[in-house]
């Protein structure tokens, strides 16, 4: 998939990365990015309240009544921030506006009011001037690309945060379709099959959290996986052992929306009974849903691939499978790959990383 604006833009995610990337801009040097995110953050504000959500505001010199900026107005302010502003980014930089922008995911529940501003069409014309500039950084050419040849695995210490411990692929896969039979049936029981009524239940398509996962690393900034966590929790320091496996592996590589479907395809499995409640609210679609058959998948590859741009692109979005059928990206982290066979780590941490207090980025710890 060749990665351009109309590819970062067409999921929500792609459009909360350039708003993370606007508001990284100076606001000393350039006021028209503090005048922009201010009536952003006042319409967002009345959109979810508008849906019983977000908090109270209050405080020495806060306007009464609130301001409600129109689309055209924030459209008009976005308009009038200069290219300038976006000087090219840091390898850090930009994987700090990423991390905003999955920090900011929710697949449980409706779009936030940022997230349902930026999706009208009327702010798509803007929005591209900062795609454009985001996709021509030479810092940007890896999120386009396969599995790096060199791949790392994070394990947070504190006790909570960590990943649960690796179970032989084969019995894991056994529990995991069992399991996932079962919810199906549960959810067909007990709960409604109107998409609209209040009920949560499971959200995520990743495949089982047993597995081994990995990602590449950008050099000073250390291993994606630190920074780029949906529904991170985290704050504890984090080591890093190398991954090794057979570079003869066979590699699906989701590159877009449309190879996510082909995997849906290829080893369907239907999860419209689980997923109907959660997936109607994040998408506003009404149907049936299908994820990929994990224990199928394993059968024919060694390991699933998610690059950045089919991140940015295709996660949280209704991607169509079918006729009658949809699928949605979420719970994956950017350049996540997940092992569906058995992988060999380093015998020890050949680094450890902490989040700095101040600069909120991660820096590796003195030895």
């Amino acid at each position: 998939m060749t990665m351009n604006a109309q590819t970062v833009l067409a999921g929500p995610r792609g459009r909360r990365l350039c708003l993370a990337i606007v508001r990284q801009a100076p606001r000393e040097e350039f006021p028209e990015v503090a005048v922009f995110d201010g009536l952003l953050g006042w319409a967002a504000d009345q959109r979810d309240k508008a849906r019983g959500q977000g908090g109270a505001i209050f405080g020495w010199g806060i306007p009464d009544p609130l301001p409600d900026p129109t689309v055209e107005e924030i459209v008009e302010a976005l308009e009038a921030i200069p290219l300038s502003s976006l000087p090219t980014l840091s390898s850090a930089d930009l994987l700090e506006a990423l991390a905003d922008s999955v920090d900011s995911a929710r697949y449980w529940q409706e779009p936030d009011g940022t997230d349902e501003l930026l999706a009208d069409a009327r702010l798509r014309p803007a929005l591209e001037r900062i795609a454009e500039q985001v996709v021509a950084w030479p810092a940007t050419a890896w999120w386009n690309e396969p599995l790096a040849a060199e791949q790392w695995a994070v394990q947070f210490r504190d006790a909570y945060l960590q990943r649960s411990a690796l179970t032989e692929p084969a019995l894991l896969f056994e529990q995991w379709s069992a399991a996932a039979i079962e919810e199906e049936q549960s959810f067909r029981q007990l709960f409604s099959d109107d998409p609209t009524a209040e009920t949560s239940g499971t959200w995520w398509s990743r495949p089982p959290g047993a597995l081994a996962m990995s990602t590449s690393a950008r050099g000073e900034s250390g291993p994606v996986g630190v920074w780029l966590i949906e529904d991170r929790m985290d704050e504890e320091p984090a080591d890093v052992r190398r991954v090794e496996w057979a570079h003869a592996a066979r590699i699906f590589e989701i590159v877009d929306a449309e190879s996510w479907a082909q995997l849906c395809r290829s080893y369907p499995f239907d999860v419209s009974e689980s997923r109907r409640h959660v997936w109607y609210l994040t998408t506003g679609r009404v149907g049936k849903w299908m994820t990929p058959d994990w224990s199928l998948v394993a059968r024919d590859f060694d390991a699933v691939h998610l690059s950045v741009a089919a991140y940015l692109s295709a996660a949280g979005t209704a991607i169509p499978v079918n006729s009658d059928t949809a699928s949605v990206i979420a719970g994956w982290n950017p350049d996540a790959t997940y092992w569906l066979t058995d992988v060999e780590f380093g015998e020890r941490a050949e680094s450890s990383w902490v989040r700095d207090e101040e600069t909120r980025r991660w820096r590796p710890l003195p030895e």
